[in-house]
């Protein structure tokens, strides 16, 4: 807690010094939505600049790179999980929900919360626990869609509740080591998700040698083009302003190049692409033939949800929360490591408030 010496002007015209405690964004206020307010204040100034400064001349360059290069980061995750989702669920959900909820749950977010920067999308250890609440209803016989809602409902109550009793505060005690090793531990499960089609290409031999052969090679240039158009600007080349527009705009240019070779010999190397339905409909199709509507019914689709299951999803809701509490508050801690001064990067409970509900 540090100490801010506030000045207040008496009606006698002195001026005298005070002691007011300012609270930082990890420290406990000791009262009930203490840190949602202090949040809501500490944003309030900051919540017009966050909508202007990227439109100043100094910035645009560098907001419109930006926007291109988190559109790819929020889209790829979901095409790629959305994939994986649908395969392991066995067809409940996949990739235009995952895309939809991404932009959606996106776009909310950046625009109420607290910590704008950080960057709403699936990631492995959600994947993983997705995975095993769908075994969970599978083995009661449940139907899975309303059973996801209620653990992401009972998800949602303790979330704010850890969100309105400033639990945030604890991460004022995690080291450097524990956000490395959670950095490590995204980073490596999306390497690995990129690495092993792949492998599985040469290993499995499940498409002819020459696709697996173009698929590496788009590969290559996908990741070596970025890597190395991202350090251009230290590079003798060109002139400056050249070399930092190629640099800030490096993963967009290698994905049009990569695009562009892929489907120019798409036919000559039977390059797979993504199956995705025309129908803008989500991936589940129902015993009448028919497609799922969007918004899931809480109390059954096919059949009526029985009340015990409501109850059956509180434990793995608490998982879901303490998962969510911690990918979200480690994250925003490695976000904001190095950047101290920026006042919207800390990890808040309001932010967590309004992801979760």
């Amino acid at each position: 807690m540090s100490e801010a010496a506030g000045v207040l002007r008496i009606q006698s015209g002195y001026i005298r010094s005070s002691s007011i405690k300012d609270l930082g964004p990890l420290e406990f206020t000791g009262k009930v939505a203490g840190g949602l307010r202090l949040d809501l204040r500490r944003r309030a100034p900051l919540y017009g600049s966050d909508w202007t400064d990227a439109f100043k001349a100094e910035n645009l360059q560098k907001s419109v790179s930006s926007i291109l290069y988190l559109f790819i980061a929020a889209l790829a995750p979901a095409i790629t999980f959305g994939s994986r989702f649908l395969d392991g669920t066995n067809g409940q959900f996949g990739v235009l929900e995952m895309i939809m909820s991404t932009c959606v749950s996106g776009l909310l977010f950046s625009t109420f919360s607290g910590q704008p920067l950080s960057i709403l999308g699936a990631t492995g250890p959600f994947l993983a626990y997705s995975l095993v609440v769908y075994d969970l209803a599978d083995a009661m016989e449940l139907e899975f869609l309303p059973y996801y809602f209620w653990v992401c409902m009972w998800s949602s109550v303790f979330t704010i509740l850890v969100a309105v009793f400033d639990l945030c505060a604890l991460m004022k005690h995690v080291t450097m080591f524990s956000e490395d090793i959670f950095a490590g531990l995204i980073s490596l499960i999306f390497i690995i998700d990129g690495i092993l089609p792949i492998l599985r290409n040469f290993i499995e031999e499940t498409i002819p040698l020459r696709s697996a052969m173009f698929e590496t090679l788009l590969f290559v240039i996908t990741f070596g083009g970025a890597s190395y158009l991202s350090y251009f600007r230290r590079t003798p080349w060109t002139v400056r302003s050249l070399r930092n527009l190629v640099a800030n705009f490096a993963v967009t240019i290698t994905l049009v190049i990569a695009s562009a070779i892929g489907a120019i010999y798409t036919t000559e190397t039977n390059l797979r692409m993504l199956e995705v339905e025309a129908e803008l409909a989500p991936a589940l199709t129902l015993a009448t033939g028919e497609k799922r509507p969007w918004v899931v019914n809480p109390m059954g689709i096919e059949k009526d949800f029985p009340a015990w299951g409501i109850a059956y999803a509180i434990l793995p809701a608490i998982g879901f929360a303490v998962l969510g509490y911690l990918d979200q508050t480690l994250g925003c801690t490695v976000a904001a490591t190095g950047w101290k001064s920026f006042l919207s990067l800390s990890p808040d409970p309001f932010s967590l408030c309004i992801l979760r509900s």
